[in-house]
């Protein structure tokens, strides 16, 4: 009796564990045998492993790397027909991710277009010379209108006033280059007395005229017979005859001009 209930135990046993267990069939776990051996419902392929019901998956890594015959299996990736598949890197070193730069972005790749604008015919000629051109060009002097009313002298130059001169200056309008000089001189200087007319700045004091273009050396002289002024700027400088003459540079007047 006891027998009996051993073996119906046993029996029982055995049926329930046929009954739960469903061995994994993972589609890489075998490494194919000799002559392609491969277990029940699995196929060699041409990578060297047992593939179940012949699945073309690629294989990373085997499953169990157990081979047909029970022994270690082989660790190493399996390669696909495309190459070998790439092993991840599971060190804890370096962990940056790759070559990210940016590459050349020089400014040289990234040079700005021509941007030269042609002007019209009629706005590239020069302006005319305004210092010999047209009367717009000079101040309004009385006695010293246009370019032509100018007489050019090289530099120390000499105006002469009085005695044989009478009322007026020679040369009244004068016109004088500094030529790369910083300065040029002008000499008033009493003229010729053949008629004993014993004349001077006394008679013909010399004053500064109106609307010079820029500030003059010339002063009141009211005493002597010659007086020297020195001109370091161009421009327009007016005189009179505080007695004969106007600041509009009428009369005993006239004007130096100083170009470069």
């Amino acid at each position: 009796m006891r027998n009996q209930l051993a073996a119906s135990f046993a029996l029982s046993l055995s049926i329930l564990v046929a009954g739960c267990f469903s061995p994994a069939t993972p589609p890489c776990s075998f490494i194919c045998g000799d002559n392609n051996a491969c277990p029940d419902d699995y196929m060699c392929l041409s990578d060297g492993y047992c593939h179940y019901k012949g699945m073309q998956a690629a294989c990373g890594y085997s499953d169990a790397g157990i081979t047909t015959d029970g022994g270690a299996g082989d660790l190493t990736p399996i390669s696909d027909t495309d190459g070998p598949v790439a092993t991840p890197d599971l060190s804890t070193g370096d962990a940056s991710v790759g070559d990210m730069s940016v590459g050349d972005m020089s400014v040289g790749d990234m040079s700005v277009p021509d941007m030269t604008v042609t002007m019209p015919a009629d706005m590239t000629t020069a302006p005319p010379d305004l210092t010999v051109g047209p009367d717009l060009a000079f101040p309004s002097y009385v006695a010293c209108t246009n370019a032509a009313a100018y007489t050019t002298q090289t530099a120390p130059a000499t105006i002469v006033f009085g005695n044989d001169t009478g009322t007026m200056y020679v040369e009244k309008c004068l016109k004088l280059s500094l030529g790369g000089n910083a300065s040029v001189d002008v000499t008033w200087e009493l003229g010729l007395d053949t008629h004993n007319a014993n004349e001077s700045f006394v008679t013909h004091p010399l004053n500064p005229g109106a609307n010079p273009t820029v500030t003059s050396p010339i002063t009141l002289t009211n005493t002597g017979t010659s007086k020297t002024f020195t001109f370091d700027k161009t421009g327009f400088y007016p005189y009179y005859c505080g007695v004969h003459g106007s600041s509009d540079t009428s009369g005993m007047a006239g004007v130096v001009q100083v170009v470069p």
